[in-house]
């Protein structure tokens, strides 16, 4: 099944930008995994078990490193144009 995900994340303190970055990244390594960056969020589409494992992977040192929030919407019906099939 593919999903979207839709993320934005909000470090806790004034120099935030470089944490951010960093952590799209991760998501921009994975084949299989489409990335749409806009100026409040993230949408990563892809196959629900890669997407939610990866989830699962890269949050947790997020939330180790800096207090922050993280907002996540996750469809099955909100997917991006293109898409990995």
């Amino acid at each position: 099944m593919i999903i979207t995900a839709e993320l934005s994340l909000y470090p806790l303190h004034e120099t935030y930008g470089k944490e951010i970055l960093q952590f799209i990244e991760k998501f921009q390594t994975v084949s299989g995994i489409a990335v749409e960056i806009n100026a409040m969020s993230t949408l990563i589409t892809g196959d629900y078990d890669k997407i939610m494992e990866l989830l699962k992977k890269e949050i947790k040192p997020v939330f180790k490193a800096m207090k922050s929030v993280m907002i996540i919407k996750i469809s099955n019906g909100c997917l991006v144009n293109e898409h990995p099939e």
